[in-house]
């Protein structure tokens, strides 16, 4: 498998641990420290946080959802042991009484090889729209981009 093949890989093990609920499968893609930009989302600040607290809130805040995480039109760049995938999202999340609520992203993914693994170590989300209800999914400040 050559590199843009394993980061793409990587990003849709990424995505897909989500809607499985695979909170070590979601920790394997990552390095131990992370950097994270949800500030389209939840209005707060990129910030850099342990994986473990990155997985253990995502495996918190999809509590109680179904979720689909479709990612494509992966663009990868590599250089040397350092590697951008950008591409486009659209996630689906869907409560038990039947309330929804979508997000249309792209995604900017840094990820870097270490033993012959690619990981990731920063994920920005850039918010393209949001429809239906935001409570849905809890998260704070979430914004409604035209």
């Amino acid at each position: 498998m050559d590199d843009r093949e394993a980061i793409r890989e990587v990003v849709s093990r990424f995505s897909l641990a989500f809607d499985d609920g695979d909170w070590s499968g979601l920790r394997a893609c990552l390095v131990d420290q992370i950097t994270v930009d949800y500030g389209d989302l939840r209005g707060e600040p990129p910030r850099s946080l342990a994986a473990d607290e990155y997985v253990a809130a995502r495996n918190e805040g999809l509590a109680g959802l179904q979720t689909l995480h479709a990612a494509t039109n992966h663009v990868v760049t590599v250089d040397g042991d350092q590697a951008e995938c950008v591409c486009s999202a659209l996630i689906q999340r869907s409560a038990s009484d039947g309330a929804t609520f979508d997000t249309a992203a792209r995604y900017r993914f840094r990820l870097v090889c270490a033993g012959g693994a690619w990981r990731i170590d920063q994920i920005q989300q850039k918010v393209l729209w949001n429809r239906a209800d935001p409570g849905v999914h809890g998260a704070p400040q979430i914004r409604f981009n035209s």
